[in-house]
């Protein structure tokens, strides 16, 4: 996609998750950044657009620290995000577990309307995995949300879980679930 070519929607997703379960990793590789010295408990915003059938999107995705006491500050961003990645890794089993306080926190923080995709990080770390993918998947189907494993460092699904997340979100748009305001592309109505 030519980059004069206007977005018709813009879609903020916010990745979110314990500290160092992959989420700027992600980010960088998503967006063909080298994702090599990546910052322990960093931030950051990236836009990347993307074509959904014939509808142009404008993905801005702001990646947030899973620092325990920047964690207030992280649900700020709930109410303008349309889409939620939340990752944990398959290496660290806490970083699993604490995945429901997250939920918890969406379910009072977070539109209604909002897409959550759950993402176990680094599933090229077979020899490493504590955390089962029948897990992240039960996890998944009893909060009704998306699930992939991905891996940063083989790029696998990265592409997948963005796509099947913002695919979710215009689908939420064109049935009126997520208001079309909130996605509506602007200049002025960016948030960052």
């Amino acid at each position: 996609m030519s980059s004069v070519e206007r977005c018709e929607y813009s879609f903020n997703i916010l990745l979110t998750g314990d500290v160092c379960v992959g989420k700027t990793s992600l980010m960088f590789k998503f967006v063909d950044k080298p994702v090599e010295n990546v910052e322990l408990g960093s931030q950051g915003l990236e836009m990347k657009k993307i074509v959904i059938g014939d509808t142009r999107v404008r993905l801005v995705i702001y990646d947030t620290s899973g620092v325990p006491k920047l964690r207030p500050l992280t649900r700020g961003y709930y109410g303008f995000s349309v889409g939620i990645l939340l990752l944990y890794s398959i290496e660290d089993r806490n970083s699993f577990h604490g995945l429901r306080s997250w939920l918890e926190d969406f379910g009072k923080s977070a539109d209604p309307g909002t897409v959550i995709t759950l993402l176990g990080c680094k599933c090229d770390s077979v020899s490493e995995r504590v955390v089962s993918k029948d897990d992240g998947a039960r996890l998944a189907k009893e909060y009704g949300i998306n699930f992939l494993e991905v891996s940063a460092k083989t790029g696998y699904d990265v592409e997948a879980a963005f796509r099947i997340t913002a695919i979710s979100i215009l689908a939420r748009v064109l049935d009126g679930t997520i208001d079309r305001k909130k996605v509506k592309h602007s200049r002025e109505r960016a948030v960052f």
